[in-house]
C-alpha cells in the first residue's frame, strides 16, 4: 500500500487576510487575505479572524441585515432598523427587533498539483523546504484570484452587488477626484481597509499631485494612500477598467470558511519509474461578500465595505 508522508499546512500568519470575516468564519487556510504582498498574498492577509471550521459542506453564518434596511429619521441601516424614540411615561413601548440574515458558505474542493524530480532533488540548491512554501504561495496567490474575480465556490468581489461602484472621472485614468469619491463611499471608519490596485493603476497613483505640485504617494511612502496600505495583484483589472482599484475593509466585508485544512502531501510512488515526486494541495473552501447588496444611508448614498473603481459610464 502506498505511503504518503503529510504535511498539514495551516497558512496562519500570513495566510489570514483575506479572510475578512465578520466577526466569522475566516479559515487561515483560505488566505493570506492581503498579506505582504499581493502576488503572494491573498488579499488582506493583515488581520487575524476567529476561525470557525465548516462543519458540512455548507456553514451559515448569522450577520446583522445592514443590506435590507430603508432608513428614515434617526434609524440607521447600521443597527439593522433599531429605532429610538421620545416618549412619556403614558406611552406604550414602540420597540423594534434588529433585523438579521445569514450568509451561506458553500464549501468547493481546490486542488493544486506539481512535480519535482529526482534530479531537481538531488542537485537543485532550492530546498524542499522553499518548493513547499512556494508552493503554499501559489495557492494563496490562487485564493486571491478567486476572491476577488470568483471562481466556484467562491463569489468574487469585483462586480458584484454587495461592492459599490464609483463613477470614474476620466477614461483610462485614475484622479485624486477618483480616490476621494471612494474614500467618501466607505460604510466606516472601522475596520482594517486596504487599497488593492493592479499594477498599471497603481503606477497612475504614483503620478497624483497635489494642487502644490507634491505627489500625493510621496516616495517613501509608495505603499501607503491617504494612510491605508496599498496592496498589488495581478488579478485586478486592468488599468480604466471596473476593478483595477478597490477599497476593500479586511474585517467587515468579505467571509471565507473552509471544510478542510489546506493539506499538502506528496508521493514517490506514483512517479516512480521516471524518477519523479508527485506534490498534491488539497483545500475546501468557499467565500462571499458577507452583505447581499450595498448599504443606505439616510441621505440616500449608497456605501459598503467592498468599493471598486468604476468605468467612466458606471
Amino acid at each position: 500500500m502506498e505511503t504518503m508522508r503529510r504535511e498539514l499546512v495551516r497558512l496562519r500568519k500570513g495566510l489570514t487576510g483575506l479572510q475578512m470575516a465578520v466577526g466569522g468564519l475566516a479559515s487561515d487556510s483560505a488566505i493570506a487575505a492581503f498579506q505582504k504582498c499581493f502576488g503572494a498574498l491573498a488579499i488582506m492577509e493583515r488581520e487575524t479572524r476567529p476561525e470557525v471550521p465548516m462543519t458540512s459542506d455548507t456553514h451559515k453564518v448569522p450577520v446583522l441585515n445592514q443590506a435590507g434596511v430603508s432608513p428614515s429619521g434617526s434609524q440607521s441601516s447600521f443597527y439593522g432598523g433599531v429605532t429610538f424614540a421620545f416618549d412619556s411615561e403614558d406611552d406604550d413601548a414602540n420597540a423594534t427587533e434588529p433585523a438579521f440574515t445569514s450568509v451561506t458558505i458553500n464549501s468547493g474542493r481546490l486542488t493544486g498539483y506539481t512535480i519535482q524530480t529526482l534530479e531537481f532533488q538531488q542537485d537543485s540548491v532550492y530546498s524542499e523546504q522553499a518548493l513547499v512554501e512556494d508552493f503554499r504561495k501559489a495557492y494563496r496567490d490562487c485564493m486571491t484570484y478567486n476572491i476577488l474575480q470568483g471562481a466556484s465556490s467562491i463569489t468574487g468581489i469585483i462586480d458584484n452587488a454587495a461592492t459599490v461602484d464609483v463613477v470614474r472621472g476620466t477614461a483610462s485614468d485614475i484622479t485624486w477626484t477618483d480616490v476621494v469619491n471612494v474614500l467618501s463611499r466607505r460604510a466606516s471608519g472601522v475596520g482594517n481597509w486596504t487599497w488593492v490596485s493592479s499594477p498599471t493603476a497603481y503606477a497612475k497613483l504614483l503620478e497624483l499631485e497635489s494642487s502644490g505640485g507634491y505627489p500625493i504617494v510621496p516616495p517613501q511612502l509608495h505603499n501607503s494612500l491617504s494612510g491605508l496600505p496599498i496592496l498589488i495583484s495581478e488579478h485586478c483589472k486592468a488599468l480604466g477598467t471596473a476593478g483595477d482599484l478597490l477599497l476593500l475593509n479586511g474585517q467587515l466585508g468579505y467571509v471565507v470558511g473552509n471544510r478542510m485544512e489546506a493539506e499538502i502531501s506528496f508521493s514517490d510512488h506514483v512517479g516512480f519509474l521516471k524518477s519523479r515526486r508527485f506534490w498534491k494541495l488539497v483545500a475546501r473552501v468557499g467565500g462571499l461578500p458577507v452583505h447581499a447588496d450595498t448599504i443606505t444611508l439616510n441621505s440616500g448614498t449608497e456605501v459598503a465595505d467592498l468599493i471598486q473603481l468604476g468605468d467612466e459610464n458606471s
